[in-house]
């Protein structure tokens, strides 16, 4: 578990920069052998960023906007323009993203029919050996189960509006240790039959699905549902379950970075 806390009192230049110091440090705290992988929404598709992140051989994967001009085989266009196949990821290589900087990544722009707009997931040039376009995918999607995660932290774990003013750090790592361990308690009893009868009972779906699937509600939403309806095991509930670790991934919203470990 770790927890960055930054108590400057001089102005820092801008929330780009405190960005930039964020994901150095994360990188700095890993142990030797660990490579990142960082993901992120378009919040953080600058040309900058990007420039640096290829420079030091960072791996990242970033949703581009699809108003940004692109040069893709010659071609100027608007990145929003370049087309795809609904259900199949297609890989652009050596595309020059932004209309200035020109900064060489590969595009793999992906439809799925029930989504509201098309992906474009911007990523080195490099990464073409080891990430295949659906590949690619894939570990885009990984970003909204950590979305969710962040969301019920907030909203069922009450660390939204949590403000600390003494020893930050220390204490925050402390109190999200914990959440962790009442989250992981959470998404398992959301998995049991109990926690599955929870969402058909109290669950309300969405009228148009979102990232394929109308269901609003996440396991440990579930699992603090059916524990607040419930003070005993339920009957035909198992006695114990398991649940498939999470990746370790980095996810950001609002032009703030976040840790999903």
């Amino acid at each position: 578990m770790y927890t960055f806390a930054y108590p400057w009192h001089e102005v820092v230049p801008s929330q780009n920069r405190l960005e930039d110091i964020f994901l150095g440090d994360v990188s700095a705290s890993l142990p030797r052998g660990i490579v990142p992988v960082f993901v992120g929404d378009r919040g953080y598709t600058r040309a900058r960023l990007l420039e640096r992140c290829l420079h030091d051989g960072t791996w990242l994967l970033l949703r581009g906007r699809a108003g940004t001009v692109v040069e893709s085989q010659g071609r100027r266009l608007k990145l929003g323009e370049l087309p795809g196949r609904p259900g199949t990821a297609v890989r652009y290589p050596d595309v020059l993203y932004h209309a200035h900087r020109r900064v060489p990544v590969d595009v793999v722009v992906y439809h799925d029919p029930t989504f509201a707009a098309p992906w474009y997931l911007l990523v080195p040039c490099w990464t073409r050996p080891a990430w295949t376009p659906t590949d690619v995918v894939r570990t885009y999607r990984q970003r909204m189960q950590i979305e969710q995660s962040f969301r019920d932290f907030k909203t069922h774990l009450g660390v939204r509006g949590l403000q600390l003013k003494v020893r930050v750090a220390e204490r925050l790592g402390r109190l999200l240790l914990a959440f962790c361990l009442a989250y992981a308690l959470l998404v398992l009893l959301g998995a049991t039959p109990a926690g599955h009868r929870a969402r058909r009972d109290l669950e309300v779906l969405r009228r148009t699905p979102r990232h394929g699937t109308r269901g609003a509600r996440s396991r440990p939403s579930r699992g603090s549902s059916t524990a607040g309806r419930a003070c005993v095991r339920p009957t035909g509930c198992p006695r114990s379950v398991s649940a498939a670790p999470s990746p370790l991934l980095l996810e950001s919203e609002g032009g703030r970075a976040r840790d999903s470990r």
